[in-house]
């Protein structure tokens, strides 16, 4: 097998090696937070050796797992001889048996953890890509739009369109200054009276539809594009307004409010502020659901908390959704004969009264839920405050069928 540098974290990148959670092949996992400006190559290769040496001890009574680690540590080695700097964080994913080798360079720390055990971990890149979930901004005047795209934290802009609405003038004479800026130009009211001004008034109107069906337009081609969960709408009061009156439900359902944001802001401004509304949006949408959660397992209605109940909902096929509160961990149980996960309290198996192998359940949950169809959620802050109380995991059952 032969490695490669590592790649710098996309969401396609990420999407395609956490599908290797669910491999029934033994992989080797190792995440080590990085600084490129602090951290040199070698600190990274002697790091990363020890970690390599505490895993082989724990293998070595395991003579399943000998020789695959000893496999997959060798082609780590073998890398960590040209390794470099490029990131706040590295993952690397590597199995001989299946013939896979994933380095990353990942744009945020991660703890360190190593892992050799069926399937990749992956827990730390499921828990970036969520908090990289695609995002939009449209910025509308009655003249001109930009429609933004924020994709694994990052700015880009999608697309300018301008209208074919005549200049405004200001009363008494003059064009209606235009800013430049990140934004469309914001154009000034016409403040004449008359006749004359309300036909003109009227032909802007009409001109700003035309440019507003167009923005919904490429809203909608964007969403089936991108799949985005929210975006936001920034630019003047009154074509703002204007502009929602044209909004299908489809879109006016995914609207997460209006932003003020100064017309003179650059695009790194501009980003930062949409990321962190965003983030604010998910951490709400997290704590109604471990909400819902809760209220919904203390009245016995398709829902569950807890280890024990979650494991038993996931063992039995009864889960839907699966939600874990991030920067835990936790020991459990598992039973090779039943192949089932255990609560930490299950001292042999309730099927087989085989005496399990200790686990660690964070590392192994996401392989299963991935390989039983589960949804996983990571939820943070005051989400994960509650879920603690509940042994740091939950979950929506599967309706029942009548």
């Amino acid at each position: 097998m032969e490695t490669t540098a590592p790649a710098l974290a996309t969401p396609e990148i990420l999407k395609r090696v956490i599908q290797l959670a669910g491999s029934s092949h033994p992989f080797l996992s190792i995440y080590l937070p990085t600084n490129p400006r602090e951290t040199n190559t070698e600190e990274v290769r002697l790091r990363v050796e020890a970690m390599l040496d505490e895993l082989a001890e724990s293998v070595a009574g395991d003579p399943k797992k000998r020789r695959p680690f000893a496999e997959a540590r060798k082609v780590v080695g073998e890398y960590l001889r040209n390794i470099g700097t490029g990131g706040a964080g590295l993952a690397i994913i590597s199995s001989a048996e299946a013939e896979r080798w994933e380095a990353l360079w990942l744009p945020d720390p991660v703890e360190e953890h190593s892992r050799f055990g069926t399937g990749a971990y992956v827990l730390p890149l499921i828990d970036l890509l969520d908090e990289w979930e695609p995002v939009v901004l449209a910025v509308v005047s009655r003249d001109k739009a930009r429609l933004m795209a924020f994709v694994g934290g990052q700015a880009e802009e999608v697309k300018a369109l301008e209208g074919d609405a005549p200049g405004h003038h200001r009363a008494g004479g003059g064009s209606a200054t235009r800013y430049p800026s990140a934004f469309p130009a914001y154009a000034s009211q016409h403040q004449a009276g008359g006749g004359a001004s309300s036909r003109f008034q009227r032909h802007i109107l009409v001109h700003a539809d035309r440019l507003f069906n167009e923005v919904i337009q490429e809203l909608e081609d964007l969403h089936r594009e991108m799949g985005f969960r929210r975006w936001f709408i920034a630019g003047p009061p009154q074509p703002v307004a204007q502009f929602k009156t044209h909004l299908p439900n489809s879109l006016q359902q995914l609207l997460h409010g209006d932003l003020a944001i100064d017309a003179h802001a650059g695009d790194q401004e501009i980003a930062a502020r949409v990321l962190q509304v965003a983030q604010e949006a998910e951490r709400q949408e997290e704590v109604e659901l471990v909400q819902q959660i809760i209220t919904s397992s203390e009245k016995d209605q398709g829902a569950v908390v807890g280890a024990a109940a979650t494991l038993w909902a996931i063992n039995r096929h009864q889960l839907h959704l699966l939600v874990l509160a991030g920067a835990s961990s936790g020991p459990g149980g598992y039973c090779a004969n039943c192949e089932i996960l255990l609560p930490p309290e299950d001292v042999r198996c309730p099927q087989c009264e085989q005496k399990p192998q200790q686990v660690n359940l964070w590392e192994e949950l996401p392989g299963f839920a991935m390989r039983r169809d589960i949804r996983l959620e990571i939820v943070h802050g005051e989400a994960a405050s509650s879920l603690w109380h509940y042994q740091s995991m939950g979950g929506l059952l599967k309706p029942v069928r009548h």
